[in-house]
């Protein structure tokens, strides 16, 4: 028990040796998932022998804040853009879509979402990243000429998602080419 229920509890142990005639050891394991809250934990064991006699102890650990977000696409495709236009890539709230963008807290904590980019460049061309815009849980959209934080407040939990999307501007007279550039998400403290 703790600051929140651990669902595999109580647990059965199995015995692993039976060293003297009053001493035994028996082993048991639980599992906390990413989303139980950090704090101090207590494990309560009772054992009860033959005739009925008992005995426990309680032994507590801390679990300690984990700040973790899971991005489910590697790749961000604006696809084929003339200069002078625009290419949205909108995100959902499926993991499944690998094409649309999502964020989900694998953490204990409740986080804010920070985007940061670099610049695109091909044969030697480049596209700054002032023309790359991020935008998370609706909010409205930013530039990554910097780092960017977007309040969203995103709650730990399995089910725990947020859409993200992204937008990219060719400018006018910009060289045909394949681009590339990175995009990095991180869990920032709200």
């Amino acid at each position: 028990n703790g600051p929140s229920t651990v669902p595999e509890s109580p647990i059965t142990l199995s015995l692993v040796s039976h060293s003297t005639p009053t001493t035994a050891t028996y082993n048991g394991t639980f599992n906390l998932s990413f989303y139980n809250l950090s704090g101090m934990y207590t494990v309560n064991v009772t054992a009860t022998d033959s005739s009925s006699q008992n005995g426990s102890k309680d032994a507590p650990f801390e679990y300690q804040t984990a700040r973790a977000l899971e991005f489910d696409t590697g790749t961000i495709n604006f696809g084929a853009i003339d200069p002078g236009s625009t290419s949205e890539v909108l995100g959902d709230e499926d993991m499944g879509t690998l094409s649309n963008a999502t964020v989900r807290n694998i953490g204990n904590v409740v986080f804010d979402i920070e985007v940061s980019g670099t610049n695109m460049t091909a044969n030697g061309n480049t596209i700054t990243r002032e023309n790359i815009e991020a935008r998370l849980d609706n909010l409205s959209y930013l530039n990554l000429s910097v780092t960017r934080t977007f309040a969203t407040n995103l709650p730990a939990g399995s089910l725990s998602l947020e859409n993200a999307d992204f937008k990219l501007l060719v400018p006018v007279g910009t060289p045909d080419g394949t681009y590339s550039g990175g995009i990095t998400i991180s869990a920032a403290a709200p």
